[in-house]
């Protein structure tokens, strides 16, 4: 519609209503809002406003607008001028049917109209943190970011993947990857949690803190460590309904020792419901893995 045809749809509006007025700004915006005064050219409360120049629109106080448009970058923005920090979705339950807020993300190959499947390595969405600099503009320090990670059959396996900086560039720091793995670089130990099959057995290494145990059953065996790893603790978790008998075991010369058991040296220790877990700390002087908490 063009703007003359909008004009002259509004005219009613002033003629009929003193508190609502239409206007042209003097940049070419058109400007319709509630008046004071009722006066063409008076101030102005609540606002909206198409801007021609800068492709905006513009909604709300003149002192803390909404501004939705494709400026700076070509990009499409939301802009809250002098505004609060915040930006809310709400929903409100009706009657008839369920409603929750959500954030949706959507990646599609070729077009809307002709869309293709997405495939592997495709990034379905980011979610970028950044300000400005004065040195050098805008800045992106830190994301999250979704992406496929593998052959599409059925499912699609996608990992979520964080990155972080301290530096110019940000660089992947974590990542949970389709399997339902976590790997942490920099200070702490990759792959720290693994979510696996240990059917029919599984070795604990020095780099695992947490085994959750996927397999209908299976072993866990705990290591014999050196003096380098006194302290180091593991936990095996069941992590899975379908899981009927997860075996925790001692490898080689270790021992396991449970203090609620009154002391006895159990040959293994059983985790047969989803959920159950337990979680031991090595002691090199006795080459004993202590239980200090469980539920089994």
């Amino acid at each position: 519609m063009k703007l003359r045809s909008l004009l002259l749809l509004l005219l009613p509006i002033q003629l009929f209503s003193q508190s609502i007025v239409s206007e042209i700004g003097a940049n070419g915006e058109f400007v319709i809002g509630k008046s004071s005064t009722g006066v063409v050219g008076g101030p102005m409360d609540t606002t909206f406003t198409i801007n021609p120049a800068t492709n905006q629109v513009i909604i709300g106080e003149r002192e803390s607008p909404i501004k939705v448009g494709t400026l700076p970058t070509g990009n499409a923005h939301f802009i809250h001028e002098n505004g609060s920090e915040r930006v809310n979705i709400i929903a409100a339950l009706g009657s008839g049917f369920s409603a929750f807020p959500k954030l949706n993300l959507y990646y599609v190959n070729g077009t809307l109209d002709v869309p293709g499947s997405i495939a592997d390595g495709d990034v379905l969405g980011i979610i970028n943190y950044g300000g400005y600099l004065s040195s050098s503009g805008w800045v992106t320090p830190a994301t999250i970011k979704a992406e496929v990670n593998g052959i599409i059959a059925g499912g699609v396996p996608t990992d979520i993947i964080f990155n972080t900086t301290d530096a110019a560039d940000n660089v992947k720091t974590m990542t949970f990857d389709s399997q339902g793995n976590l790997s942490v670089t920099g200070g702490i130990t990759s792959q720290a949690i693994k979510a696996i099959s240990v059917a029919p057995s599984y070795s604990c290494t020095t780099s695992d803190q947490t085994i959750i145990a996927t397999s209908t059953s299976g072993i866990v065996s705990l290591p014999t460590l050196t003096s380098n790893e006194n302290g180091k603790i593991i936990t095996i978790k069941v992590g899975s309904s379908s899981v009927t008998s997860i075996q925790v075991r001692e490898l080689t010369s270790a021992e396991i020792y449970d203090a609620d058991e009154n002391g006895i040296n159990p040959d293994e220790i059983l985790l047969d419901a989803d959920g159950e877990y337990v979680t031991l700390q090595y002691n090199h002087s006795n080459t004993t893995w202590y239980v200090t908490s469980g539920n089994y």
